[in-house]
This record gives C-alpha cells, sequence and structure tokens, in this order.
C-alpha cells in the first residue's frame, strides 16, 4: 500500500482548466478560489491510495524469485492486481476531484509551491551556503 494525500477542489468555485481539459480529452478543472475556500480554490484532502491485492498468483510470483521486483510490479499491474498512483491520480483528476497540478506536485513530476518557496529561501538567505562550500571542497578533492 501506498498512499498520498491530494487537496481537493472547492466545489462552488472550480472551473473547467482549458490548458489541460486537451491532454486528458474531456473537461477537467481548476480551482479559483472564493469566499467558502478562503480564495485558495481548495477545500479538503482525498486519499490517492496504490494498492497490490495480494492472491496467490502474486504470493507464487514472490515465491519463484525468477523475477526482479520491477518484473513483479508490471506482471501485477498487467494483471489488475495493481493499480498504480498514477493512474488512481488521473481517475481523480477526471473525475474533477484535484487538479492537474495537485497531483503533479503531490506525485512529484513537478515541483510545488512549498519546495519553490522553501528554495527560495535558502538561496536568498544563505542558508545551505555552508552546505555548498563542502560540496565544493568535496568534489575539489575528488578530482585532484
Amino acid at each position: 500500500l501506498a498512499q498520498a494525500l491530494v487537496k481537493k477542489l472547492c466545489e462552488r468555485c472550480k472551473v473547467p482548466d482549458e490548458q489541460t481539459s486537451e491532454a486528458y480529452g474531456k473537461v477537467v478543472y481548476k480551482g479559483v478560489g472564493c469566499p467558502d475556500c478562503f480564495n485558495k480554490g481548495t477545500r479538503g484532502r482525498t486519499a490517492m491510495a496504490e494498492i497490490l491485492y495480494f492472491n496467490d498468483d502474486v504470493k507464487q510470483w514472490i515465491q519463484n524469485r525468477k523475477m526482479s521486483a520491477r518484473d513483479i510490479v508490471r506482471k501485477a499491474i498487467d494483471s489488475g492486481f495493481l493499480i498504480p498512483m498514477r493512474t488512481v491520480a488521473h481517475q481523480k483528476v477526471v473525475s474533477g476531484i484535484t487538479s492537474e497540478m495537485e497531483v503533479a506536485g503531490v506525485l512529484g513530476l513537478v515541483e510545488s509551491e512549498r519546495q519553490f518557496a522553501n528554495r527560495r529561501f535558502e538561496r536568498d538567505s544563505g542558508m545551505n551556503s555552508g552546505i555548498d562550500d563542502i560540496r565544493d571542497e568535496e568534489a575539489s578533492a575528488k578530482t585532484v
């Protein structure tokens, strides 16, 4: 079981997202903000879960030890015993529960706003300058 929480779109202010609808082949939504969601466009969270249905077939694949973990995962997906997180995320987007940008940020496909803000803060405040100096010294020592 793998799981992640994603922000749900606010039901009162979600609007069709013209930019991403083409990629999905149907209307998908984004939040624009309203008083109900404190102008964030989201309200509440929902879970996305990747679940491996463990049965005799999967047990046999694991016990066989001739297959790599990657091959077992591929076979489980092909057999319908594993629903990947990306598939669950896609379903949440096309059903209007969350936005494409939200699932992309949670799945690590794009840098989230928080990650971007933290990185900018560290850069601007010089918080990681000591770490960068150490890394530079280590890199120089390895090349000598």
